[in-house]
């Protein structure tokens, strides 16, 4: 298969990037040609050209069509449908906050993919399709990188904050630094773009007994060993343990779970009682057999195939000039749907006629 990943930047190592380069790198492991665009290019960029996808900053430059497109991020996600207006295209959502996460309705999206509930009914809310329709696909770790385990103490002696959002002066960092102290003799470390970031984190994490992360970050920490407790500047998730993994799974291990408690001094105390080594043994188990790259790759594989068989009269009929009209008229009313001004809508549509008639008459 030839697959276009689209995705709003691959200037710094977060979320979609770093998904969107594991990806790559298993699809191009198995033979597949994998096409990467994003209008901002970086480190992340360099890296998934040096592990064989071919990345873009123009989608002029991509001489292929590809055979599906996995689009993250709607801005990237139109510009690609309006390239390739016949290529059928799978549309996954990772968050609910960031503007760019906003899903859209193109005539050839056919899939519509989440990593949570949350975004799964996000999706539902902004394109009126119905869940069942919508797919749930977790992240993933890749257990080619975290290949090391730590051996937990019988007590925690060594914590990390991992993300990007914690900071030194913070009042979550001084609420999680009370609790370790109340707790007793605990280093507390952070890694991410406000402290120090991480090039490598599958060679620290397992130095650590306690991560306080979230998502893609807390699957990695806990496949590296380590005891999670989710925690973010929404707030604290609890710690995984194999009675509420499942839930917390459901959840992608994020905002969810950590929207429902302030992250306090005491909260987090609470949570570090519950430390315990055999169970968060249990837990990395699970999370290295359930939630590793390999099992997630046949699911997108599977994903793509679907979306390349099933047919859409909007983008198949006429061929790609009444494709393209189609998507056009799509982007929009995405432009406008969230505006009150009928007029300000037609204006838009009477003036984009005129600009084709234009283009026809010459």
């Amino acid at each position: 298969m030839k697959i276009l990943i689209t995705n709003h930047e691959l200037a710094h190592r977060r979320g979609t990037e770093s998904f969107a380069r594991d990806l790559a790198g298993a699809l191009v492991r198995e033979g597949h040609t994998v096409y990467i665009y994003s209008p901002v290019l970086g480190s992340v960029a360099e890296e998934c050209g040096a592990i064989g996808a071919v990345v873009v900053d123009d989608l002029s430059k991509l001489a292929a069509v590809p055979d599906v497109i996995h689009g993250h991020h709607y801005r990237p996600v139109i510009a690609a449908a309006l390239r390739f207006p016949s290529v059928p295209i799978v549309y996954l959502c990772h968050g609910v906050f960031p503007p760019q996460e906003l899903p859209i309705r193109l005539p050839a999206i056919r899939k519509y993919v989440g990593v949570s509930n949350l975004t799964r009914a996000r999706i539902s809310e902004a394109t009126g399709i119905h869940l069942e329709r919508i797919e749930i696909i977790p992240n993933f770790v890749d257990l080619t990188k975290f290949k090391h385990q730590r051996v937990l103490p019988d007590s925690p002696k060594k914590i990390l904050l991992f993300g990007n959002y914690w900071k030194i002066d913070s009042d979550e960092y001084h609420a999680i630094a009370a609790a370790c102290g109340r707790y007793g003799k605990l280093s507390i470390d952070i890694r991410g773009e406000s402290e120090r970031n991480v090039i490598k984190p599958e060679l620290e994490l397992a130095n650590y007994d306690v991560v306080f992360a979230v998502g893609r970050s807390a699957i990695e920490a806990m496949a590296s060993g380590s005891a999670v407790i989710l925690a973010d500047l929404h707030g604290i998730g609890g710690m995984v343990t194999p009675s509420n993994f499942d839930s917390l799974r459901s959840m992608n291990f994020a905002l969810e779970a950590t929207r429902k408690n302030l992250l306090t001094a005491d909260a987090v105390y609470k949570t570090l009682l519950m430390y315990d080594r055999a169970q968060t043994e249990i837990v990395t188990s699970r999370v290295r057999s359930e939630l590793n790259l390999d099992l997630a790759v046949l699911r997108w594989k599977q994903i793509y195939q679907d979306a390349i068989s099933c047919q859409n009269s909007k983008t198949h009929f006429g061929g790609r000039q009444f494709a393209l009209l189609a998507t056009h008229a799509a982007v929009f009313v995405n432009k406008w749907r969230t505006r009150d001004s009928n007029l300000a809508f037609a204006a838009g549509i009477i003036l984009y006629v005129l600009r084709k008639i234009d283009f026809i008459s010459r």
